[in-house]
């Protein structure tokens, strides 16, 4: 699993061309490394567990199955540019475990006040979770709809909401 989600990783590292703008994939990426701005694959795979970049990002090293560094992309071949943009958004100091800190600053700001009306979501954690795992669910039913469609099937009945 953990070669899958590199590989998929390393292909969103390597940014596509983009035709609306005119701009190659290697003038992107000297303008986001320019800029100093970072990628975050998020990469899910067919039981829906999320890659190591995005699982550290969200729930910290120690909730991630198995996790990445720079130098394991930097093996395969690519840009100067790429690499550049890996190493950038890799580093030691890059945001991680964002929905646990968030959970701290609401407990320091609140206290024990509940983040939504309802027992379902009582942290800013909780409802991010949530509302990750319901947009998740609901892109990969559009996306079994339009390959539906695509191969000729018949769909179901049913819209999704």
């Amino acid at each position: 699993m953990k070669t899958h989600h590199q590989t998929h990783d390393h292909q969103k590292f390597k940014i596509d061309d983009h035709a609306k703008s005119n701009s190659t994939s290697e003038q992107l990426s000297i303008e986001l490394n320019k800029k100093r701005h970072r990628i975050l694959p998020f990469t899910i795979d067919h039981q829906g567990m999320m890659g190591p970049i995005a699982t550290e990002f969200l729930l910290g090293h120690k909730n991630a199955i198995f996790t990445a560094t720079p130098n394991e992309y930097d093996k395969r071949s690519t840009t100067e540019e790429t690499k550049t943009l890996v190493n950038l958004s890799m580093h030691k100091n890059r945001h991680k475990n964002i929905l646990t800190k968030v959970n701290s600053l609401w407990k320091l700001a609140y206290g024990l006040q509940w983040y939504t009306n309802t027992y379902n979501a009582q942290t800013p954690r909780h409802w991010a979770k949530q509302v990750l795992g319901n947009t998740f669910s609901m892109q990969s039913s559009k996306h079994i709809i339009r390959a539906l469609n695509k191969s000729n099937m018949p769909t179901p009945k049913t819209t999704i909401q």
